[in-house]
């Protein structure tokens, strides 16, 4: 019996071997070589036939399971890929929080120096004439900061209304 080594690509393909040789040897060659089922002769045909079928079943079979372990493998692709788009989304949702609390820290201070310069800006329309002309340095401090230079600076749209009570 001359030896034959399978060279197709699906090692699954039912490749049953029908031969008149019986021996030991010779099924383990066959079976080794690749044969998936080794059958002598002589041989019934409804034996035969089971064997095929069995044969096409666990083929069949195997082709379902190599179909399922794709689609697996695609799912599990598609779920490390949201999982690194859930990460990222939750890193600039953190950016988001830590840059609120920082804008936070950076207005009250704003504000506070907001609400004072306009306190200061009451109190200096209220001076008198000769008071005005006597803090003159005041008055050059005054120009340098005002209340739209402030304002400007500011980070967030909240806004202060120094008349309301609080």
């Amino acid at each position: 019996m001359p030896r034959t080594q399978r060279t197709d690509l699906d090692p699954f393909d039912p490749d049953p071997l029908l031969t008149a040789r019986a021996d030991e040897e010779t099924k383990l060659a066959a079976l080794s070589a690749g044969a998936n089922d080794f059958i002598t002769k002589p041989f019934s045909t409804t034996e035969l036939s089971v064997r095929l079928k069995n044969l096409f079943d666990a083929y069949n079979l195997q082709q379902e399971l190599a179909r399922q372990n794709q689609i697996l493998e695609a799912t599990i692709d598609q779920l490390k890929e949201t999982e690194v788009q859930l990460v990222h989304s939750e890193k600039l949702a953190s950016l988001g929080r830590m840059s609120a609390g920082i804008i936070h820290e950076i207005n009250n201070p704003l504000n506070f120096a907001k609400t004072a310069l306009y306190v200061l800006r009451i109190m200096t329309e209220s001076l008198s004439e000769n008071e005005k002309k006597n803090s003159a340095r005041f008055s050059k401090t005054w120009e340098r900061v005002s209340i739209e230079s402030v304002v400007s600076y500011r980070i967030s749209a909240a806004s202060l209304n120094p008349t309301s009570p609080s």
